[in-house]
């Protein structure tokens, strides 16, 4: 609900989830609400997934705890195929179709970008593996070029080019913008600034705040 009152509100960004809980949606319902989003917004659509991390919320839909890994790397795959194909058929240990048809198609040549969130280990290898990009949340700038060098490392060990990751982290209101340069120096392609609770509701004071946080933030990550 909130990436299509953003897409409507807007004409160039990209709009995505930090992070949708994918494990905790039926991911056929899932890439036909993306896949309608990425026509309205003309192909601005990112989807940011994880696997998430309170069981309570898992528990309080009746969905398996422990089978969240697996079942997020085969709602991956079945979203893409819908994406790609007709007449498309999977079977998998929990989602199975065949001869599906969805329209529209995402916008962009190779479907919805998925960027994968997470700072474990097994998060880093999911993106390996399969995500179009790694959504870091927890990432120290010092950290940065060691957890990055290991991505891309475990990138190439599944034969796809680490190059072509997108790879972004968390910056807060209290980041020293001067961290900006070290973390593109690590390998960070994109920054999302977390600014939850902190703008104002009036229109004024909403422009004021972001105003100030392009001249912080935006502007200097646009100039590396």
């Amino acid at each position: 609900m909130a990436m299509c009152w953003a897409a409507a509100a807007t004409r160039t960004i990209e709009v995505g989830s930090s992070i949708l809980i994918l494990p905790q949606r039926n991911p056929v319902v899932v890439a036909k609400e993306l896949s309608v989003l990425d026509e309205f917004s003309q192909g601005r659509v990112v989807l940011g997934a994880g696997v998430g991390w309170c069981k309570e919320e898992s528990d309080a839909i009746g969905a398996d705890w422990k089978t969240r890994g697996r079942r997020m790397d085969e709602y991956i795959d079945a979203m893409r195929i819908l994406w790609s194909r007709d007449a498309a058929e999977f079977h998998g240990a929990t989602v199975h179709y065949q001869n599906a048809y969805m329209y529209p198609r995402p916008v962009r040549q190779g479907g919805i970008p998925v960027m994968i969130g997470g700072d474990t280990e097994i998060a880093q290898k999911r993106v390996a593996r399969t995500g179009d990009g790694w959504l870091a949340f927890n990432l120290p700038v010092a950290e940065a070029p060691a957890r990055v060098g290991r991505l891309k490392a475990l990138t190439r060990e599944q034969g796809r080019n680490p190059e072509r990751l997108r790879i972004s982290v968390a910056i807060f209101t209290w980041t020293d913008p001067d961290e900006l340069e070290r973390y593109r120096d690590a390998g960070i392609t994109e920054f999302l600034l977390f600014k939850s609770n902190e703008f104002p509701l009036d229109d004024d004071g909403l422009k004021r705040a972001t105003d100030e946080a392009a001249r912080r933030f935006v502007d200097p990550a646009a100039r590396l």
